[in-house]
């Protein structure tokens, strides 16, 4: 598959040092959404994973975000970016690239989670950055392991053992890291958060919750968005799919 036939090259203005930039931007109506996975990480069915280009980064001044809050940032937060990221930033003078790896990806998304921190971003922007983050370290993973299981096939042993490790451990620290991130949010803000409304959030949060083994607040969670009469039957049936699992672990844990 060649990810460029999903791409779409666009000039925009970066909003901090005022640069003409070219970024990477996916093609409405080329991606066709599957089923997500419990923690809401979006699929599709052509094995495209769109999630690599959700962030913007301007290669003259550093400044990185997700696209679709690259533009919302106050005058006092370009002051910081320019002063902690701007001067310390060495402009890139190679081409922009045609598409992303996976390390590609997480590399712009870290780059986009310490912009956050330096313009003192809101609690939810950090903590919905890093579990993209923990999204695309699980692509990564299956990729590798899809990669692995070809070998076997082949009856050709398998070399991405150590790296798949990795990535799981990685996966579950950014996971930990958007947990708690959330827990903060929930308690210094008001949704909507990155779009997601109170019940969205709630859900993510249990799913997170059970991800990171935190059984009991994962349980709490999950019965709230259960028993909310507004709750859509897409998301009140994946709450039950995870109250399922969480009665599983906890019986597993006290046997």
């Amino acid at each position: 598959m060649d990810e460029r036939e999903f791409l779409l090259k666009k000039h925009i203005k970066c909003p901090v040092c005022e640069s003409r930039i070219e970024v990477l931007s996916v093609k409405s109506g080329k991606v066709i959404r599957t089923e997500s996975d419990i923690d809401l990480r979006p699929r599709n069915t052509n094995g495209f994973d769109a999630l690599k280009y959700g962030v913007y980064s301007c290669p003259v001044c550093g400044y990185t975000a997700m696209s679709r809050t690259f533009e919302d940032i106050l005058r006092p937060q370009k002051k910081l970016v320019k002063e902690q990221i701007q001067a310390n930033f060495r402009p890139k003078d190679e081409p922009p690239l045609e598409s992303y790896t996976y390390d590609d990806a997480i590399k712009m998304h870290k780059l986009a989670l310490v912009t956050a921190m330096v313009k003192r971003g809101k609690m939810s922007e950090k903590a919905y950055t890093a579990l993209l983050i923990a999204w695309l370290w699980r692509g990564k993973r299956e990729q590798l392991e899809a990669e692995d299981n070809e070998r076997v096939i082949k009856n050709e042993p398998p070399v991405n053992t150590e790296e798949i490790k990795r990535c799981e451990n990685e996966e579950k620290e950014h996971i930990k890291m958007a947990y708690d991130g959330f827990v903060s949010a929930m308690a210094e803000e008001v949704p909507p958060f990155i779009g997601m409304d109170m019940t969205t959030t709630e859900y993510l949060m249990a799913a997170l919750a059970y991800e990171t083994g935190n059984l009991e607040d994962a349980a709490k969670l999950i019965s709230r968005v259960i028993t909310d009469k507004y709750v859509n039957s897409r998301v009140k049936n994946k709450a039950l799919e995870i109250k399922e699992r969480i009665i599983e672990a906890i019986h597993d844990k006290e046997s």
